[in-house]
């Protein structure tokens, strides 16, 4: 199996908002998304809307194709639930822990892996779970779009959108929390077998832990597994 290089996804996903917001040179600018709620009302009402799941996987899934009905900007992906609730974020390209963080609920590709939509292999997308202080309050911690991922049942779709704005479909079969240090790697920094992509967040030792005590101190990383969606043969 090809292995592809991992340590700086790691290190990134570790860092926690307030500690980015120290860091030199971050901009926090928030871009405006398509389907997704005006930021400032974002924490509130998905946190009443979604409820956090408990671990599941792998599910069996069969939906059915619908990439070709979906239109997201490039760089993007969209979450839509079965109450209805959509969530999406933007996302920036990136090999490593880069001098330029996006805000939150910007996240990043991980460009090592592979790309989107491809036949073969994982590719990999990350942000944090929370906005750092000063982004919608002098305090921080209020939930981004990333946080909301441990409320995807299984066999839910995701559309990502690439760098050309072509949009794919994924389905969620598995979602678990990691110690920051122990992600399963196997399955996820690879360039072959089936075709998946994972979603990395920050979290506590279990799904819908969020806030409190872990706040700006998060030691586990939630993980969203989904696999690629095909149009039917004809």
């Amino acid at each position: 199996m090809k292995q592809l290089k991992k340590s700086h996804l790691v290190t990134f996903v570790g860092l926690t908002a307030s500690a980015l917001a120290l860091s030199a040179g971050i901009v926090l600018n928030n871009a405006e998304q398509q389907h997704q709620l005006p930021l400032a009302d974002v924490p509130d009402q998905l946190s009443m809307e979604l409820t956090p799941v408990t671990a599941y996987g792998p599910a069996e899934c069969h939906n059915a194709y619908r990439a070709d009905q979906i239109e997201l900007k490039p760089n993007s992906w969209l979450i839509q639930f079965p109450n209805g609730v959509e969530i999406s974020a933007e996302l920036l390209e990136s090999d490593t822990v880069p001098s330029f963080l996006p805000a939150s609920p910007q996240g990043i590709i991980y460009s090592p892996a592979q790309p989107i939509g491809v036949s073969e292999g994982a590719s990999i997308f990350a942000g944090h779970v929370d906005y750092a202080p000063g982004q919608l309050s002098e305090a921080g911690g209020e939930p981004t779009a990333w946080k909301h991922l441990d409320a995807v049942p299984a066999c839910t779709d995701i559309f990502v959108a690439n760098e050309a704005g072509e949009v794919y479909q994924y389905q969620s079969v598995s979602l678990d929390t990691y110690k920051q240090s122990d992600l399963p790697e196997e399955k996820m920094f690879r360039a072959d077998g089936s075709a998946n992509a994972y979603w990395v967040t920050c979290s506590g030792p279990e799904v819908g832990d969020f806030g409190g005590e872990l706040q700006f101190g998060y030691e586990d990383n939630l993980v969203l597994e989904t696999e690629l969606v095909l149009p039917a043969q004809t």
